[in-house]
């Protein structure tokens, strides 16, 4: 079994590849210069590590809290989800954005090419 310390660092590690993440899809949904399908593809890549993390933050949140006492806990719940809340928003806001583009991609497949 990991100690408290141990999982905490594991966490902060892991808490900074999220941070980044989270810029890098930021920078992605808001980059009015990328081209669509480069967009949709790397929003795509994104969006999967950032899942992945997010799965690995929950795990550890997890473990962590099983470790505290009584008094810490509640203060390390609010804490963790204060900080998972942004990083759910974010998944969320680009998951939406993703959708969004693959749609219009789909439409505009669709749609017969006129001659002129």
């Amino acid at each position: 079994m990991a100690t408290l310390g141990s999982l905490i660092s594991k966490r902060g590690g892991n808490r900074g590849v999220v941070t980044r993440l989270l810029r890098r899809i930021n920078n992605i949904m808001s980059d009015q210069a990328m081209e669509r399908d480069r967009k949709i593809h790397e929003l795509n890549k994104k969006l999967q590590k950032l899942h992945d993390k997010i799965k690995v933050l929950e795990t550890l949140d997890s473990e962590i809290v099983q470790l505290l006492t009584e008094e810490e806990m509640a203060t390390e719940i609010t804490n963790a989800d204060t900080i998972n809340a942004l990083s759910y928003d974010t998944r969320d806001e680009a998951e939406y954005v993703l959708s969004t583009l693959m749609a219009e991609k789909k439409r505009q497949k669709q749609q017969p090419l006129t001659s002129p």
